[in-house]
């Protein structure tokens, strides 16, 4: 499993444009157009999806070819989990991607962020180094669950 909280893996928690669509996500955790339409990069994207969800930062906010009759109800972390794997088909790829399901991060992260001074013109990695230090303490400490 990857380990999401490295500082190789920061960007993904970037709350501006780092998960949007599952491409973001492969692209913040090492992979690109030569390896994203692998199994393997499918089954980490999915693992971490799986994770954000639990740590309940992550929500869908576009069902992709499904939002029409998805929006507005309430799923399980599995629900999702088994819907984005049924719609991520062996070998998608950019463009493919937008496509399908969208993702932001919870108002509670972005609040807590913008409450320490993000903004979208904050460079990220700085921010992120002098201001929240461990994301996963930070994350723990304001996290409403």
């Amino acid at each position: 499993m990857i380990d999401l909280f490295s500082k190789e893996h920061i960007d993904l928690f970037c709350p501006y444009d780092s998960l949007e669509f599952i491409h973001n996500i492969l692209s913040n955790i090492g992979y690109g157009f030569e390896n994203e339409a692998s199994k393997e990069a499918k089954a980490d994207g999915l693992a971490v999806i799986r994770k954000l969800l639990e740590l309940n930062l992550l929500e869908v906010f576009h069902w992709g070819p499904e939002h029409s009759s998805r929006k507005g109800k309430s799923y399980t972390n599995e629900e999702i989990l088994d819907y984005v794997d049924a719609i991520w088909k062996e070998g998608t790829q950019y463009p493919d991607f937008y496509g399908l399901v969208m993702f932001k991060y919870k108002d509670w992260y972005t609040n807590a962020l913008e409450e320490e001074g993000l903004t979208m013109f904050t460079d990220w990695r700085t921010f992120a180094n002098t201001k929240i230090g461990n994301i996963e303490d930070f994350i723990k400490k304001h996290s409403p669950q």
